[in-house]
């Protein structure tokens, strides 16, 4: 608001003296009584052509400070909503990561809890699908701080099976555990660690 009131005061004052000058001339110049060598004609040729660029090269200096103004204003707005797209594709990657992190401990559980039944009642299982989930999990989150207590507890669940005579509810008390560690990852990476 203060740029464009200064704006406009220069061009009233710009208007003014567009319009004081010709009378300022006209008495001063070509209605005085001193001997002049050349003509009025030939003064207001002179007058015209010198007036006349010093107003084009004020107008021309208000139109690049007008510019200059607008353009600055401009590059402040694109900032702005650069950073805000810059923050929302953050959070975006966040979500996604979250997400990709939920499915992978989902199919973890999934497999782990199969071999671990299985095994129970004496036969053969395999947990390569758990194995896979595990290490892709510490692959996607070794450099996250906060996801070290949710890989310790996959480690741990990964450790017990039924050969190691661990019980079916302690067995689900460490799949629970898991779970909320999961939780408050996901809580804690998309709030805490966002800021």
């Amino acid at each position: 608001m203060q740029r464009q009131k200064s704006i406009f005061g220069i061009l009233i004052v710009f208007l003014l003296l567009s319009i004081i000058i010709p009378f300022i001339l006209e008495y001063v110049i070509f209605r005085n009584q001193i001997y002049s060598a050349i003509s009025n004609g030939e003064w207001a040729s002179f007058l015209g052509s010198f007036l006349g660029g010093i107003i084009g090269g004020i107008g021309t200096l208000v139109a690049v400070y007008i510019t200059t103004l607008e353009t600055r204003r401009i590059q402040e707005e694109s900032e702005v909503n650069l950073e805000i797209d810059r923050e929302s594709q953050r959070t975006f990657n966040r979500k996604k990561l979250i997400d990709d992190v939920a499915v992978i401990v989902a199919e973890f559980i999934t497999d782990i809890s199969a071999y671990y039944y299985t095994n129970r009642h004496n036969t053969s299982g395999n947990r390569s699908i758990s194995m896979k989930c595990k290490y892709l999990l510490q692959i996607k989150l070794s450099k996250i701080p906060s996801s070290k207590i949710l890989l310790d507890q996959i480690n741990k669940v990964y450790e017990k099976d039924s050969c190691s005579g661990i019980e079916p509810k302690a067995f689900g008390d460490e799949i629970e555990k898991l779970l909320k560690n999961l939780q408050e990852f996901a809580d804690n990476y998309l709030t805490k660690e966002a800021s």
